[in-house]
């Protein structure tokens, strides 16, 4: 990101406290436009308590969450969706008996509200000509186009997990927050998603936050990297530099130096 660049999502001094335990403590992240930026950290270290502060699920005690210049700490989750914050979840949760053509479209439709939800899934109303090409756009940027008139029932995980991005994208999300997207893939599913990913990072300018286990695809996906542990911020900076730092390494790997 170039100096004097504005930020699109700032996390300023986010705490959160559930009961007598403090969930977070402090902790901040930024990510600039068309950045691809990663958050790891061990069980328990409050990745997903921080995601869901940015998301709009939980609200912050203490500190605010900026997003293009604005404080949204106090809007909805839709409301969020709506500026331009997508996401996709580690459960992935597909429509059987639809396609990846109808997912799409359903996905569309839904952001514009164009046309009657019902009318969609019931008797099949018949998209525009616009609302082909960009469902037919969205499913050869995350390599779906030979499979979209498959039914779901029929894709592999990793292709379900791709059209999961793609309903994603759906939304024109300024910023993607994936929630450990390779969850249940094998190693080359997830270097195929971390392709992907890339694609649409340089296609759209999209920005994403990828909260993640799989360090090799930390290490393809990501350029910047934040680490947590135990609420609060252990380390942050170049991706391979981070991973290669004693904490880190000992605090998310367990090996020590």
């Amino acid at each position: 990101m170039q100096a004097g660049t504005p930020w699109l999502l700032e996390v300023q001094h986010v705490s959160i406290q559930f009961g007598g335990i403090l969930a977070l403590q402090d902790v901040s992240l930024e990510i600039g436009p068309g950045e691809a930026v990663g958050l790891i950290g061990p069980n328990g270290a409050g990745k997903t308590t921080f995601f869901n502060c940015i998301t709009g699920i939980l609200e912050p005690h203490r500190g605010r969450v900026r997003f293009m210049g604005a404080d949204i700490t106090d809007l909805e989750v839709y409301e969020r969706a709506r500026l331009g914050i997508g996401r996709t979840f580690q459960r992935m949760e597909l429509f059987t008996g639809m396609s990846v053509r109808e997912h799409l479209l359903v996905s569309l439709r839904a952001y514009t509200r164009a046309g009657s939800m019902m009318n969609d899934l019931v008797s099949g109303g018949r998209p525009t000509d616009a609302e082909r090409g960009i469902v037919e756009d969205t499913a050869k940027l995350v390599g779906l186009d030979d499979r979209i008139d498959s039914v779901v029932d029929t894709l592999s995980l990793g292709h379900g997990r791709l059209l999961e991005l793609g309903r994603a994208l759906m939304t024109n999300p300024r910023l993607l927050l994936l929630d450990e997207p390779s969850s249940g893939l094998d190693h080359v599913e997830s270097m195929a998603l971390a392709e992907v990913l890339h694609a649409v990072q340089h296609a759209r300018r999209t920005s994403y936050l990828l909260v993640e286990h799989d360090l090799s695809l930390i290490r393809v996906a990501t350029d910047r990297l934040y680490v947590m542990e135990q609420g609060y911020l252990l380390a942050k900076g170049p991706t391979e530099a981070v991973l290669n730092h004693p904490r880190v390494r000992e605090a998310y790997t367990g090996v020590a130096g």
